[in-house]
Order: structure tokens, then sequence, then C-alpha cells
């Protein structure tokens, strides 16, 4: 007020009340006015109440912004677009190394070169947040103060001000060094376990509930015949043959009730290009994270050889290798049959029994190899006598059994036993050679003859030897 007295305006905040007793805040403007030598004070009073109140508000919120910014316990800051600290806090400073926020401000003078491991990375993050306004989970390696690097996730935002011209930047920061080096460790075994899957010999595969393939690796593709870009999509049962097709379904079925895997079960391939293929397949359930069944996985073996192998094996148990002709087994085994069937249609059936006249005289003078051509052509003329329903086997040596099932009369065993002697009428030729071929047949009828196996085979090889003693190359019926 002396002040004002002495001429000069003077400025003041004081409390005043109202008429009804509430305070109030006002700001009051004093200055001196001389008025016929008297000297006056001029006021000028203003409610600055509301005023106060906002200055008081913001004074909180920054305090208490303050507070969240010093206490986070995630890493915050603000930076200049030049690249230097403006405030960081002390979650931020631990992050980094630094004792405290004052020490990291004063040490990082350039963010570029001494926060960021990667300058590349600082630049993608001032182009974007100058472009977009904001960065949301930029992932970037950085400098801890002894040098060692980690790797943080950063929200950030410009920050301007009233007329929109940027003060600085402003964010958070996360310690992701633990979920980086998982997310790595993750990344590196999932790489060495697809190179395993790709070059293993096995086919592997993938597919959903419905059987739509979501991964094969490339010995699939070569065991199915389809190129690896055609394979994803397709469903499973495209590759099984028709008649496999239920079993392959009931076997995913089962895996995926009982949650138990299955291995074992051989199955053709349905090649484009129809080559013959074989493959042993695995299946197991495949599950997400909670246990819930989100499709199948397995193994395709490749088994066409093995298969192969085993068929040839079988079917040199049952046949003749020289002829391919049935063995003793297979014969024995499709005559119990044809006289079961003979006995309940109540049918007759017949069976011969063929020997080569003079044949060791044949070995013996012009070797095995002649013998065996010999053999084979003799097999080639008696089978187009017979009917596609006849059997003939090779016995062993040069003896040869046939079986004639569906018979009428006895006249039709006359007629085949004839057409056999006479087809071998004229020699054959067996490379540079000709050859006359003799045989002598014994033929025995069930159920005249015989009704089991054993007396059948004896009374046609009986009546067989009747043939030969009566000078070969002719049929005796048995009677």
């Amino acid at each position: 007020m002396d002040a004002a007295l002495r001429g000069e305006s003077q400025l003041f905040e004081w409390i005043h009340c109202r008429y009804d007793g509430t305070p109030f805040y006002a700001e009051v403007s004093l200055s001196r006015l001389d008025i016929a030598g008297k000297v006056l004070l001029q006021g000028i009073v203003r409610d600055i109440t509301n005023i106060k109140q906002a200055k008081q508000d913001l004074k909180e919120s920054e305090f208490k912004y303050r507070q969240i910014f010093d206490n986070a316990v995630v890493g915050m800051f603000q930076s200049t677009p030049e690249g230097r600290f403006v405030h960081v806090n002390h979650a931020l400073a631990k992050m980094c190394g630094f004792a405290s926020p004052e020490e990291m401000i004063e040490s990082v003078t350039d963010i570029g070169a001494k926060h960021y491991a990667y300058p590349d990375d600082r630049e993608y993050f001032k182009e974007t947040i100058e472009k977009q306004g904001f960065v949301e989970d930029f992932e970037h390696a950085t400098f801890r103060k002894d040098g060692a690097i980690f790797w943080v996730s950063v929200n950030a935002r410009v920050a301007l001000d009233n007329s929109g011209k940027v003060l600085h930047y402003e964010g958070t920061t996360i310690d992701i060094t633990d979920r980086k080096l998982a997310q790595d460790a993750l990344k590196a075994s999932e790489e060495r376990y697809r190179a395993i899957i790709e070059n293993i010999g096995d086919g592997y595969y993938e597919v959903d509930l419905k059987g739509n393939v979501q991964f094969m690796n490339d010995s699939c593709a070569r065991i199915t015949g389809v190129p690896h870009h055609k394979l994803i999509g397709v469903n499973f049962k495209e590759f099984a043959v028709e008649e496999e097709e239920g079993e392959l379904y009931s076997i995913f079925h089962r895996v995926f009730s009982t949650g138990e895997p299955e291995k074992g079960l051989v199955n053709r391939v349905n090649r484009p290009d129809g080559k013959e293929q074989y493959v042993e397949i695995s299946v197991s359930l495949r599950k997400d994270s909670k246990g819930k069944p989100t499709g199948f996985m397995g193994i395709l073996h490749d088994v066409t050889e093995r298969r192969k192998a085993e068929e040839t094996i079988q079917w040199m148990a049952y046949h003749d290798a020289l002829t391919g002709l049935p063995n003793r087994i297979l014969f024995h085994d499709r005559l119990i049959l044809a006289l079961s069937q003979a006995k309940r249609n109540r049918e007759h059936l017949a069976v011969m029994m063929l020997d080569l006249d003079k044949f060791k005289e044949i070995n013996d003078s012009y070797g095995h190899y002649m013998g065996d051509c010999i053999l084979c052509a003799f097999v080639e003329g008696v089978k187009k006598q017979l009917r596609e329903g006849d059997t003939v086997a090779r016995m062993g040596g040069d003896e040869f059994m046939i079986l004639l099932p569906g018979i009428r009369q006895v006249e039709d065993l006359e007629k085949l036993g004839q057409k056999i002697i006479d087809a071998f009428q004229v020699p054959v030729k067996v490379g540079e050679l000709f050859f006359a071929i003799r045989t002598s047949i014994g033929i025995a009828l069930y159920p005249r003859d015989g009704q089991d196996f054993d007396t059948l085979v004896k009374k046609a090889d009986m009546a067989m030897y009747e043939a030969k003693k009566r000078g070969g190359n002719k049929y005796i019926i048995c009677c």
C-alpha cells in the first residue's frame, strides 16, 4: 500500500468475505489519486476464485503426475526430438543400470548413439512418431550403463503445446529381454525342429479335424506325387484309395475319441500318376495350450519296397518259381475249398495228374536249362486247353495236377484229356531245336473215385502210372 501512496500501482491478492460470509479470492489493483490537494487511493477488485482453483488443480495434477512418473514400476521418459532425455523415472534409470534419473540424463546425451544399440531402430522410431504421432509396442535393443545390450518395448507419443508445437516425446519402456530370449530360443527350437522334419526321409503331416492338410514336408510331396505348393488345403481322403477310405477315417475317429496315438496301418496312396505306393501311417492328436483337440499329425513311412517284398515272399510260398503256377500247398487249399463247394452244391469235380514221358532223358541229354524251357512250353500248351475256373499246378519236377470243378459228365474229361495230348502232336521249338512232348494223364472224379484230397490225388496218380505202363502219351480215367 505504501508503494501505491507513493504513486506506484500495486497488485494484491486478498481473501475477502461475501455478504453471506463465504470467503473468495480477490485480485486488488491500487493506485494513487491526487484530487484538490487530497491524496486518495483508487482500487479495482476482481474475483479470481476460479483462477486460483484452476491453478491449485493444475498444481495437484502435476504433483500426481510426478508421483506416478517417479514411482511407476515401468520405465517412463520425456525426450527431445533432437535426442536428449528431459525426464526419466527411477524405474527406467534402474532398468538401464543407472543409480538415479539424474545420472542417466547426464550420461545419455545422445539417445541415438548412447541408448539405442542399433541406430536404424532410432531412425525408425523418429520416422514413425513424426509421421503418425505415436509408436506402439516398438521393440528395440538398448544399452545398459555397463554396455550390455537388453531388449525393451516402447509405447510413446508426441506432446504438443497449445499452438501445436512439439514439446517433447513421452512414453513408457518395458524390459522384454526374458521374453525376447524365450522367443529366440523357441524360434531356434522351431527352426531345428523344422530342419529335422524337412530332412527326414519319412513324410510328416498335420491336418485339421476335418482332415484338411495344414502342413506336409517335402517327403510327403514325394510320397503322394503332388507338388508341395498344391498340398495345403487338400483333404487327406484324396490320397486314400476308395476301398480303404473308411478304414482310414475309422482310425482318425478312434484317435480323436481316445486321445491315444495309433500306428502301423498300411495303406495304398492314391497318386495322380497311378504309381503303386504303400505307406505305413501313424496318427496322433494335436491339441492347443488348453488341451482342446485342433487336428491330427503323424508320419508316413514309405513301405512300398517292403510291401512288394512281402508280396513276393507270399507269392513264392504258394507258387512255383519257374512256371508261375500254384504249387502243391496252394493246390491243396484250392482243392479242399472246391470239395467243400462241390459237396454243398452236389456237383462233380475232377483231378488230373500229368507227367511228361521220358523227361529225364531230355534233362540228361540237353541240360536243365533246356528242360526248364520245355516245361514252360508244356505249361503254356496245357493252359490253352483249360477253362477260366480250372487250376493247373506244378507239384514238382515234371509232375503237374489240374483241378477241374463243375464237371457234368465223364465224356467232358475224355475230351479234355485228348485235347491236351493232341496239343503236343506238333514238336515244340525251343531255341533252335524241336522237341516232341509226350505226357501221361491220370484222372479221378469226385465223388465217384474219392471224397477227400488224399484219396483223389492217390487215384489220379495210380491212373497216370497205368497210362505210362500202356506206353504213355495217353489219358486214363480211374474206374
